[in-house]
């Protein structure tokens, strides 16, 4: 019997020298744009390019600048530092863990310090029937008491059973989320901003704007910046890379300083390289990570990647669309950054009642907790929308002055823009 023969067509050797890896990416992006490959062999001969250059790659980052798989290594390095108990993240310990820190919260806030689980039942009870809810916490926010009875109630059901049966049946009817979903998709999607922190934040945004004005080598850093794609030599590659990791950091101290967080950029701040096929399956080019109110493992995370270049429709391949999208990154996290230390300041009771971001960090906290990935409501949510907003306005102000855009060229037929839409199925945009 013969063993049965192979016909599919073998994949063509992968180039051995990054600047011809990068000269393949180049030259199949040009044949997908013009329609002499399709989308399917497109994508196929971009991923097999790219994992030859994430393997000649490999050995040259070290260990808080490197490849996706080593984010995990650097997260628990930092957990590992920090003041959470043995066992905290473990994740048969969630619930036990989630309800510490609301715990922690509850009895430190100076609002909502007393608030027991039968009070949290009877708010939600009550508001579910129309009535109002600041019977009893005086000055307290309406959004962070019913937040607050909400996310209580979630974590406390076996109790809520025995004091509040008929909340308890009413609940049973719905999603073990229901309530936590009202939080983030609803609750947080309506929320706004107050006064007070509006004119704190916007003076703060003025001066992170400064400061990176008033910084030349950052400046200049941020100028230079350009497509990985257009690098002639691995050199100019990794001096890409490296122009970013300094950006970030550099941007860290700033934020440090005008938002007093000396935590931020002490050793949690990483930029890594993020190889296409990885961001297929995560789409993310920056996240800030930790548990409001553990100290020690608040972290930023940056990556450089080649994917917005070749697996978008419209590739970003201008030093300003490059610039735009780095910078909109980079200050939106440093922003979820500053919020997340807030809140373990707000968690721990160090954050005064009378500090113009107390209401805006409560939010966030309960926002944090509650937090929703669904497409149609992630952006919309307090913490994500206030977060891009700061960034939009910093970003702007920047690029509009290191990279001023030229009038458009006259086309001649209507011109129509595409969204930023990624190549890939299922992919988010």
């Amino acid at each position: 019997m013969t063993e049965p023969t192979d016909t599919a067509a073998p994949e063509r050797p992968a180039p051995t020298k990054l600047e011809d890896v990068l000269a393949g990416m180049r030259t199949a992006r040009t044949a997908f744009q013009t329609g002499t490959l399709s989308e399917a062999d497109y994508v196929d001969r971009i991923l097999q390019l790219d994992r030859s250059l994430t393997t000649r790659l490999a050995g040259q980052f070290n260990a808080q600048s490197g490849f996706a798989a080593l984010e995990s290594e650097f997260v628990a390095a930092l957990e590992a530092r920090s003041n959470a108990a043995p066992g905290f993240y473990a994740p048969e310990n969630e619930i036990r863990s989630r309800r510490e820190i609301l715990g922690r919260l509850i009895e430190n806030h100076p609002q909502l310090a007393g608030m027991t689980v039968a009070d949290a039942a009877s708010i939600v009870d009550r508001t579910s029937k129309g009535e109002e809810i600041d019977w009893k916490y005086g000055n307290a926010d309406a959004l962070v008491v019913l937040s607050a009875a909400m996310t209580m109630v979630n974590l406390n059901r076996e109790q809520v059973a025995r004091l509040n049966p008929g909340l308890n049946r009413a609940l049973d009817n719905s999603a073990p989320t229901y309530l936590s979903d009202v939080i983030g998709q609803r609750l947080m999607a309506r929320a706004e901003t107050d006064e007070e922190f509006e004119e704190w934040e916007s003076g703060k945004r003025d001066q992170v704007l400064a400061a990176i004005r008033g910084n030349e080598a950052l400046m200049t850093d941020i100028g230079r910046l350009r497509p990985l794609l257009d690098s002639a030599n691995e050199q100019e590659f990794l001096e890409q890379h490296r122009l970013r990791e300094s950006i970030t950091q550099s941007m860290a101290g700033i934020y440090a300083r005008v938002y007093g967080v000396p935590e931020l950029g002490n050793g949690n701040v990483a930029t890594v390289y993020a190889p296409a096929e990885a961001m297929q399956e995560n789409e993310t080019y920056g996240y800030a990570g930790g548990v409001h109110g553990i100290r020690g493992e608040d972290h930023v995370v940056l990556r450089t990647t080649l994917y917005p270049e070749l697996l978008y429709r419209n590739p970003t391949d201008t030093p300003r669309a490059v610039a735009e999208k780095f910078l909109l990154t980079v200050n939106e996290e440093m922003r979820h950054a500053v919020d997340g230390l807030y809140a373990d300041r707000l968690v721990n009771d160090t954050l005064p009642e009378d500090h113009p971001a107390f209401r805006h960090t409560n939010i966030i906290f309960f926002n944090h907790f509650n937090y929703t990935n669904g497409d149609d409501t992630y952006a919309r949510q307090y913490l994500e929308r206030t977060a891009k907003e700061a960034a939009t306005e910093v970003t702007l102000g920047l690029v509009d002055q290191i990279f001023p855009q030229q009038p458009p060229a006259a086309a001649e037929g209507p011109v129509v823009e595409m969204p930023g839409m990624t190549i890939q199925a299922g992919a988010k945009p």
